[in-house]
């Protein structure tokens, strides 16, 4: 996958969010994102509600690959790990042909934070069940799978 070009942007200068979400991420690497992702994660995180297909999919990947790695600073796990769930929960809600071309590649992450929870430094009370969410994103993808 290549990193995405203005092109794929579409019209994001009419939309302040994408706006935001293009500034932060237009031309940026994977790792360059992981990157972003490690430094400020609440904001890159956000921008990835707001980014259309194309860079979604790409900047989702290095969510991804930040979640794999582990590197969270101090407190940041359970909050990145459960918005990283919600993240993929929401789209396939929302906007499912957006994530669905990437969904196997994320299902083993999805599976790893879901079946270890604990690890996150959270508890259920926080962000809910992580094995929850998961069944709950695997019963949407696979009923947009049949469709």
């Amino acid at each position: 996958m290549n990193i995405p070009n203005v092109k794929d942007w579409g019209d994001y200068e009419n939309d302040y969010d994408m706006k935001d979400a293009f500034e932060h991420f237009n031309g940026i690497s994977i790792d360059e994102a992981k990157a972003l992702f490690r430094i400020d994660p609440f904001t890159s995180i956000n921008d990835l509600s707001f980014m259309p297909e194309v860079p979604f999919r790409y900047y989702m990947l290095a969510f991804k690959g930040y979640i794999e790695d582990c590197k969270f600073e101090d407190g940041e796990a359970y909050s990145s790990t459960a918005r990283f769930l919600k993240t993929i929960e929401r789209k396939l809600e929302k906007k499912p042909q957006d994530i669905e071309p990437i969904m196997e590649e994320l299902l083993p992450t999805i599976k790893f934070v879901a079946n270890n929870q604990e690890r996150f430094e959270t508890g259920s009370y926080s962000f809910g069940n992580y094995m929850e969410r998961y069944l709950v994103i695997t019963q949407l993808y696979q009923t947009i799978k049949k469709a």
